[in-house]
């Protein structure tokens, strides 16, 4: 295949004709079978430097850094990042999805956590891999010691750590420990290759959501109140102080809060009214309070009065989602990450002009956003192929940030409008009996097989792709 780790050209403008000989897509159809349905409700998620997009029928998709094998496309795959979106094999059933910084979380519908990229501090969870493994580029299931009559109903990856929260609201932990991010006291190592229950330890409440930030991590129990732990030297805890924590401790004055999102070194709170709450570090505005100044206690953020259904933070970014469905955006903005045309900062949220989002994602200096139409969207810094538009990027550009959205190329979107279907496997089957030519990064796009051809078989595999099998 084709990869040359996204440094393709792209032909531009190539003749596309809407209909084909009838004998063409009856020979297409003939290996089409019922679509699976699926229930997974459509989200995406940024890690430091790839990108995670779960699809309606419950498949992954994965693109951007592949360093810690994070991208999770098995053994094959063999380039340090893609720039176009490809299905992540030997997982289904997914309903969640999460990116920490170079390994990736899935939460399947049958209450089971798989894992895959890096593992140098435990941060896949998994038994087997104890001493034995530092990586993983396939999903491998999470060891975690709950019955199977307990499912977990949420995920959540930080720097090197991961926590997920079983059906009973208790939360687990594993991976890097180096901070207490792990929030057991009893804990003596730094590496824990297993998870560990928090919630027995601490006495903590029942919990209802949980995030992981750079070396925090934060939780939501069942009155609204939020809970804290791990490092704290920029007032991530929102305790009122700089102190470390090795246990959750009580935010405070926060309550009535619906969820919660963590940067590296700050935090925020959703209220059930719609409103937003941040505390710690605020260098680039990242609070979106007015000013620049760090608070070590949750603070209203700026313009917001209600509306907000969802927040995410990044590194230096962060965004909101609105329930009309725009996307407000404050904090740094040296990569573009916050997609509105320019790379000024900005210490208050202003609407990015994008519109349509159902979902949105902080990452490392870009962000991501999903359409109502079911498209990946992506904007800011682009030096690991994390935006997944290379098909439309001309060789000496490829890494350059872009501060406004371009749609995301899954594998087998020929015409590149971020969606797979007959249209693309028509395309391809021209391709591939010469009516039309191609080029490296058609290829890399087409060519589903990895034989460095684009042929029938690829337009077969894109139909199978375009109906959801």
């Amino acid at each position: 295949m084709v990869w040359s780790k996204g440094k393709g050209s792209y032909s531009g403008t190539r003749k596309r004709y809407a209909l084909f000989f009838g004998i063409v897509l009856n020979f297409l159809l003939m290996a089409v079978a019922p679509g699976i349905s699926g229930a997974a409700t459509p989200q995406i998620s940024a890690g430091y430097a790839h990108s995670v997009e779960l699809k309606s029928n419950g498949t992954v998709w994965t693109w951007g850094d592949n360093s810690g094998y994070q991208l999770g496309l098995g053994s094959g795959f063999t380039a340090s990042y893609s720039s176009v979106a490809e299905e992540v094999s030997g997982i289904s059933g997914v309903i969640a999805v999460a990116a920490g910084e170079d390994h990736t979380l899935a939460l399947k519908s049958d209450g089971t956590v798989w894992a895959w990229g890096e593992n140098n501090h435990g941060q896949l969870g998994n038994v087997d891999l104890v001493g034995t493994a530092s990586y993983s580029n396939v999903p491998i299931q999470v060891s975690i010691p709950i019955p199977s009559n307990v499912p977990v109903i949420a995920i959540a990856a930080g720097t090197e750590f991961s926590m997920a929260l079983d059906n009973n609201g208790a939360v687990w932990a594993w991976g890097l420990n180096d901070n207490s991010q792990l929030g057991v006291s009893t804990l003596n190592t730094i590496d824990q290759y297993t998870p560990v229950n928090i919630t027995t330890p601490n006495t903590l409440p029942k919990i209802t959501q949980i995030a992981a930030g750079q070396s925090h991590a934060l939780a939501v129990d069942t009155n609204g109140s939020v809970w804290a732990w791990g490092n704290n030297s920029k007032g991530q805890l929102g305790i009122g102080s700089t102190i470390d924590s090795i246990i959750p401790v009580q935010v405070t004055g926060l309550s009535g809060v619906a969820s919660v999102a963590e940067g590296d070194f700050n935090s925020f709170a959703l209220k059930s009214d719609g409103t937003v709450w941040a505390w710690g570090l605020n260098a680039a505005g990242q609070l979106g309070i007015g000013s620049n100044t760090d608070s070590d206690v949750p603070v209203p953020v700026s313009t917001f009065t209600g509306g907000v259904t969802g927040i995410s933070a990044g590194y230096s970014q962060t965004i909101a989602l609105k329930s009309d469905g725009t996307i407000w955006a404050w904090g740094g903005n040296a990569a573009g990450e916050l997609g509105n045309g320019s790379t000024t900062s900005s210490n208050t949220p202003q609407p990015n002009g994008f519109t349509a989002a159902t979902s949105c994602s902080a990452g490392n200096f870009f962000t991501l956003a999903l359409k109502n139409d079911g498209t990946a969207w992506a904007w800011g810094d682009n030096s690991s192929g994390q935006l997944g538009n290379a098909a439309f990027e001309p060789l000496p550009s490829f890494g350059t940030p872009s501060p406004t959205p371009t749609v995301v190329i899954p594998m087998g979107d020929l015409n590149g409008d971020g969606k797979i279907t007959a249209v693309d496997a028509l395309l391809a089957l021209r391709v591939a009996v010469k009516l039309d030519s191609l080029t490296a990064n058609d290829l890399l796009v087409g060519d589903m097989n990895g034989d460095s051809q684009i042929t029938a078989v690829d337009a077969l595999l894109i139909l199978r792709k375009a109906v959801g099998l």
